[in-house]
């Protein structure tokens, strides 16, 4: 699995084993080193779990899914988060249980814990935008953009730092319907019941989009290129 984006090579180097040894056992339904590979209070899917809840969580899933399976892209991108304790990795992936092979995307969010990169967050964009829509956005139809404006909207929400920041910094998603987002042709805006709002600014030349407020930088994915030069040029 080759890592891109803002990440170093030794970053690059580390995370890759990490997420080798967590592919390798979900293959093999090694369910103590499928769990191992997570912090001891990780969100997985929209629920925190424990390394022991994980452990008999996964196990349960190996056997109800014997033939269950999984082959990661190679290409995998990486973004820095605001705080510098780790990275939020984005890749696509196909997973094959009951006969039946799936494509999705996946977002797994890895810090540092001691000498070692671990994940703290494992998710799938499908799942996301489910639990976005119970915080109040409906991200499905953010998903099919017929303007720059919509685009950027589609970017912000489908972004790392948003998806993390928001899904699982909120433990009350699920019944908050909260949250708000405006764009127009400068900026997004997140409004967010009592908290203060956030401004998002995009800069497509340098593939960019920047949280005014803080001045946090984070790299817009690669995968959108296409549709930035047919809206936003």
């Amino acid at each position: 699995m080759q890592l891109h984006g803002d990440i170093s090579s030794t970053d690059a180097q580390q995370i890759g084993a990490l997420l080798s040894e967590w592919n390798n056992a979900m293959n093999r339904h090694d369910a103590d080193t499928v769990a191992n590979t997570h912090t001891y209070q990780a969100m997985i899917r929209g629920t925190e779990y424990s390394v022991a809840e994980y452990r008999v969580k996964v196990a349960k899933a190996f056997s109800k899914h014997p033939d269950f399976q999984q082959s990661p892209a190679n290409e995998v991108y990486a973004t820095p988060l605001a705080d510098k304790s780790g990275y939020a990795i984005i890749f696509d992936e196909t997973f094959t249980q009951g006969g039946k092979s799936t494509p999705t995307e996946i977002m797994l969010v890895v810090i540092r814990e001691g000498v070692n990169y671990k994940i703290i967050y494992e998710s799938d964009i499908s799942t996301d935008r489910n639990l976005l829509k119970k915080m109040g956005i409906n991200a499905t139809a953010w998903a099919s953009p017929s303007d720059c404006m919509q685009l950027m909207g589609q970017i912000l929400i489908e972004s790392p730092v948003f998806r993390y920041e928001y899904i699982r910094q909120n433990k009350a998603f699920a019944k908050s319907k909260s949250l708000n987002i405006g764009c127009d042709e400068e900026e997004c805006i997140v409004y967010d019941k009592g908290k203060p709002e956030q401004h998002y600014e995009f800069d497509f030349k340098s593939m960019k989009m920047t949280e005014i407020v803080f001045d946090y930088k984070t790299g817009i994915h690669p995968k959108y290129s296409s549709q930035i030069s047919r809206l936003c040029q």
